[in-house]
Order: structure tokens, then sequence, then C-alpha cells
């Protein structure tokens, strides 16, 4: 999308069949452009299941660095901020519909028509562009991946105390695995 076509656009919005249209009239005739537009409320919906990734793979990944330092620590103080780090809640990925129509760039009419159900009542919604909804889904995707790569390792610290004798032994194999696991993640 252009200037024109760009940020978060008010379109009327039918409650039947899901139409979408914005007014808008070249003097001279418009000069359609396909565009991919998602309504605000999902761009919303995955905008909080990324911060919400962020702060627990932040968390999860602080977890990791302390215990692939070379110092000793506290089993019972890792295992509590590992059960923190565990119970801080992510928002399920939200299943968003992408929303093909056509608008022109220089009068900022959009058209995004569906079959009638012939009980159009239109209603004021927002969209936005379909790329600012990719960008937070593939930064949402990577941290998800972060998530599961350090949930494992903070399920294992928050469960596993050391045998009597083994706390050495315990400790090597969780360092160990702790810095594979810093070294395989996206950063």
């Amino acid at each position: 999308m252009n200037d024109t076509l760009t940020g978060h656009l008010t379109v009327a919005t039918c409650i039947g069949c899901g139409a979408r249209s914005r007014a808008g009239e070249c003097p001279d005739g418009c000069a359609d452009v396909a565009l991919d537009l998602v309504d605000i409320v999902d761009l919303a919906d995955v905008a909080e299941r990324t911060e919400a990734l962020e702060v627990r793979v932040a968390a999860l990944r602080e977890l990791a660095l302390a215990v692939a330092g070379d110092q000793p620590f506290a089993w019972a103080n890792v295992q509590e901020q590992a059960r923190e780090a565990v119970r801080l809640p992510v928002p399920p990925e939200p299943d968003v519909a992408v929303i093909e129509a056509w608008g022109c760039p220089r009068c900022g009419r959009i058209d995004a028509p569906q079959p009638c159900l012939g009980v159009c009542v239109r209603r004021p919604g927002v969209v936005a562009g379909a790329s600012e909804y990719r960008q937070f889904a593939e930064r949402s995707a990577q941290l998800a991946a972060d998530d599961r790569t350090f949930t494992g390792l903070a399920r294992l610290l928050a469960t596993v105390t050391p045998r009597p004798g083994q706390e050495e032994s315990t400790m090597a194999a969780v360092r160990s695995r702790a810095r594979e696991l810093l070294g395989r993640s996206a950063a």
C-alpha cells in the first residue's frame, strides 16, 4: 500500500457478508491495485501474543544464561525462577483472515466485495495492511520457536532435584544443555 492506503484505515464493514468499502473517487479515474488487509482486532491479537512471547522468552533466556554460566547456582532459586518463567501466560495464536481487496492509491478508495446476504448493515471498522500483520506473525513465530527451545529446559529445572552427592554432575549436565540451547536460539 502506498501513502494514501497506509496505516490503519476506517472502512464501512457489512455485518452480514463482511464486505468492506471506503469511499473515494479520482476525477480522472481510479488506478486500482490489489490490497491485502486484516482487521485491526486480528492485528491487535497477534501483537499481544508477540509481546507476551517476548516477555516469556526473555525470562526463559535469563534462566538459561544463569544456568549456563561458570558460577555455581542455588538449585532452589533456579527451580523457582524456572517455575515463574513457565507460568508466564501467552495467548494462543490467533486465526487471522487476510482480506483481499482493491484500492486506489491516489484517493484512498477501498473495495472488498463479498456475496451479499441481503441484510447489509454497514458499521465502521478499522483495517490495516497485511504486511504489518505479517511482520508481527514472523516475529511471533521466531519467539514461539525460542519459547519451545527454552521451555523444555525450564520444565526440567522446575521439576528435577539432584540426588544427594550428584549435584555437581547434574549441574554440569544442565549447564551443558543450557549452553547448547543458547547457541541454537534465534537471539
